[in-house]
């Protein structure tokens, strides 16, 4: 009994680690498609708000700094190199244009949600 409830929470992990790296390729695909709103979907609630610039939305915010960061060169596609997961908090860290970083996510009604993007904004 032992072993077949230690392999059902070594699968539910897998799904969670699954789940995360899911969420956070979602999050850098709306980054390369210029998507600011899927991008702010990726978000918890406190980092749209955090992303936010005081009388804008998370995605007018995240718009303009898309313009900005990515005018014609696109975005390469994002390699996700170790997940873990402890209960409702996971970090993913990840490899992009050879800058290693870690984004933090929780799990958020149920989905998991970056909390924490590269580079320190929450």
């Amino acid at each position: 009994m032992a072993i077949a409830a230690s392999l059902g929470l070594a699968a539910c992990a897998g799904d969670d680690e699954r789940a995360v790296e899911d969420r956070v390729h979602a999050l850098y695909d709306a980054f390369a498609a210029q998507d600011a709103r899927r991008a702010c979907a990726s978000l918890t609630a406190s980092a749209r708000r955090d992303v936010a610039e005081p009388g804008r939305g998370c995605a007018p915010t995240l718009w303009a700094a898309l313009e900005a960061a990515l005018p014609d060169a696109g975005m390469p596609e994002v390699e996700v190199t170790d997940v873990a997961v402890d209960g409702d908090t996971a970090e993913a860290r990840v490899l992009l244009r050879g800058v290693r970083s870690r984004v933090g996510l929780v799990r958020e009604g149920g989905d998991w949600k970056v909390d924490r993007l590269p580079g320190g904004a929450r």
